[in-house]
């Protein structure tokens, strides 16, 4: 029986011990964890993780470390846009893309292969606002969009850790 591969992009993967495996573990957990820390987590001296990390970023594995910002505290309500597009028009999907990554109140578009081609993760600030925005993007490529489907977030639950250093961390306690 062939072995299924669900890692559609095809890149070379990327072999990790446990420590760079951890090392990543705690920067998710907290991107502005000093190295001293990480190293007493990790049983590393600071110039090993520091030499980890920056070896990490090399290879790609970790792309950049950031503030994850409250929106909702600031008044922006999160709201998606699933679209089932015409994908035989790519040069008009590829505009499509174009305009959702330029496009200020897009926060993420996710491409599917299955019953959906786009989730689109829209910011707004009022419903009234939010359908602008769906408005706009809608009358912009109303000639490839064939079906829609809209979704307010209603609570969000996110499991931010490295899954195999999560299930170490619950061994041993």
């Amino acid at each position: 029986m062939p072995k299924l591969s669900f890692n559609i992009s095809q890149q070379k993967l990327i072999k990790l011990d446990i420590k760079d495996k951890k090392i990543i573990y705690y920067l998710v957990q907290n991107a502005r964890m000093p190295f001293t820390d990480i190293a007493k987590k990790v049983l590393l001296s600071k110039e090993s993780v520091q030499y980890r990390y920056h070896r990490l970023i090399k290879k790609k594995v970790i792309l950049k470390t950031f503030a994850r910002v409250n929106f909702e505290k600031l008044g922006f309500q999160k709201f998606h846009l699933l679209l089932l597009i015409d994908e035989s028009k790519m040069e008009r999907v590829k505009e499509l893309r174009a305009y959702l990554g330029k496009h200020p109140h897009v926060n993420k578009v996710t491409h599917f292969s299955d019953n959906w081609d786009f989730e689109i993760v829209i910011r707004a600030r009022t419903v009234r606002n939010f359908y602008e925005t769906v408005s706009t993007i809608l009358s912009t490529f109303q000639d490839i969009v064939l079906r829609k489907n809209i979704e307010a977030v209603i609570d969000i639950h996110e499991n931010n850790c490295f899954p195999e250093v999560k299930t170490l961390e619950l061994s041993s306690k």
